[in-house]
């Protein structure tokens, strides 16, 4: 029996000293190297400002609704890191109230009345525009409003988010991006959530009038100037891939894809009467000299097969809210004002009948300056577009418009 025992005793320290071994063998796995996320990133290049393009046949006529609209639901897809810059603290501490509203203060611009102000063209975008005064002075944001602003503004209203943000947060690195997916009633919440901060300021959203008027800024009456900014225009050096410009549409992306990925590379057509074909991106789409993109969308033009809306790249592309810029990224215009052209089209207050598309002979809200969506013919500062009425768009955003009233003094 006692032999019995210790032969137990003895296998029992035998099948212990085996479990420990075991137990060392997982912990040496463990250390395994961190992984890094592939970035085919949209931004590593290096374009003078990140450079645009002229739409071929669609800079000729008027653009349909793609340029107003919510794009195609690539929406879900993940945006390869396109920020140029180190984002902001906002990154990761949201801005207080006080901070956000302070911002909106500093940034406003003092623009003069205009009586005589009158567009430079009608709806059409064709010919002369209207005789529209501007009887006051009024202020107008140097900056579109910002995700990180629109944060706080829904942390304190209970609003809800934009679609493209995830479980109620913006895309990382998206802080001092242009909020999107904006309506015009959302618009306005956020301009009557901030007057309600003050007693001397009204925040609304500008007429049409008033943000062509800031647009031309010192090139009022200069019919030699089309952008905001100057009169630059976009150029494209196709041996290089090298777009020169001074705003952000279309054409920034096709140079950048191009570099990027080169045109040999192979887009799949996830939609339309193509799907499942595949070709190289060359095939697919091209830029002209002047940054012109054939075949960025259904805009009129030859294709071999789909368009580059209906692509897996152009999914890319457009997630996360689409690929916008920070808000400081080009230079302003002779106000001071930035992105007067391009990265995201602007709400205004002005009530329109659209000309074009579905929307044609709807009543709707003027937008104005073009995204990074548009054709740089609709990012000149004369170009008009259709807004549907409350209608999220990913190239929608806003920019704020103010009036000071000093509370009168008792002394």
């Amino acid at each position: 029996m006692i032999k019995r025992f210790i032969t137990f005793i003895f296998c029992i320290a035998i099948i212990t000293c085996m479990g420990i071994g075991f137990t060392g063998c997982d912990q040496n796995t463990s250390n395994t190297p961190d992984t890094e996320e592939s970035t085919n990133s949209l931004t590593t290049t290096t374009f003078p400002a990140e450079e645009t393009s002229t739409l071929p046949t669609e800079e000729t006529t008027t653009p349909p609704a793609e340029e107003t609209t919510t794009p195609p639901a690539e929406e879900t897809t993940t945006l390869p890191a396109e920020e140029t810059t180190t984002p902001p603290a906002e990154e990761t501490t949201t801005p207080s109230a006080e901070d956000t509203t302070d911002e909106h203060i500093a940034s406003l611009v003092h623009i003069e009345a205009r009586p005589d102000f009158v567009f430079r063209h009608d709806l059409t975008n064709t010919t002369d525009g209207e005789l529209s005064p501007i009887e006051n002075d009024y202020y107008l944001s140097a900056y579109k409003v910002t995700n990180a602003q629109y944060a706080v503004f829904i942390a304190e209203t209970s609003h809800k988010a934009p679609s493209y943000w995830i479980n109620g947060t913006y895309p990382e690195g998206k802080a001092d991006h242009p909020v999107l997916n904006i309506s015009y009633s959302n618009a306005v919440s956020y301009c009557e959530w901030l007057s309600s901060k003050y007693e001397d300021w009204t925040f609304r959203l500008p007429t049409e009038a008033e943000w062509e008027n800031a647009a031309r800024g010192e090139y009022y009456g200069d019919t030699s100037v089309k952008y905001p900014n100057g009169k630059e225009t976009p150029s494209y050096n196709a041996t290089t891939c090298e777009l020169t410009t001074s705003f952000n549409f279309n054409g920034v992306i096709a140079a950048k894809l191009f570099k990027e990925y080169g045109r040999d590379y192979i887009v799949n057509y996830i939609k339309g009467d193509f799907a499942g074909a595949s070709e190289t991106l060359g095939e697919c789409i091209s830029i002209r000299a002047n940054g012109g993109v054939s075949n960025w969308a259904n805009h009129g033009g030859t294709a071999t097969k789909g368009y580059f809306l209906q692509t897996d790249l152009y999914a890319i592309v457009s997630a996360n809210g689409g690929y916008t810029t920070p808000v400081d990224t080009y230079a302003p215009n002779s106000l001071g004002l930035y992105d007067m052209a391009g990265n995201c089209w602007d709400i205004t207050s002005s009530v329109i009948v659209a000309e074009n598309g579905v929307e044609k002979g709807v009543s709707c809200y003027a937008v104005r300056g073009g995204s990074w969506y548009a054709t740089s013919r609709s990012c000149t500062f004369s170009y008009r577009g259709e807004g549907r009425k409350d209608f999220p768009s990913a190239t929608v955003g806003f920019r704020l418009a103010a009036d000071h009233t000093p509370a009168n003094s008792s002394d």
